[in-house]
């Protein structure tokens, strides 16, 4: 990522490639903004999840693992999901 760009703007140009494309990359955002409303924002955003740092490996892990299953879930393919 361009350090003059953040999360939300390179996330946005994702999305408008794929609407395109039809396509989709899962985003989880990893980021230090904890304040209320910051989950709705990047959510809204365009983004699949949410983690607010410090990042817990476990959490990470977890919210890895769920993006990939709902991913696949839409797709109508089974889950396959090992993380360790």
């Amino acid at each position: 990522m361009a350090p003059e760009m953040d999360g939300m703007q390179p996330t946005a140009s994702i999305r408008a490639q794929q609407a395109i494309s039809g396509r989709h990359i899962p985003i989880i955002a990893l980021t230090a903004h904890a304040m209320a409303g910051d989950r709705t924002r990047f959510l809204d955003g365009g983004m699949d999840a949410y983690i607010a740092k410090p990042i817990r490996s476990r959490e990470l892990f977890d919210t890895i693992a769920d993006v990939v299953s709902r991913r696949n879930n839409r797709n109508g393919r089974q889950n396959h999901v090992a993380l360790a």
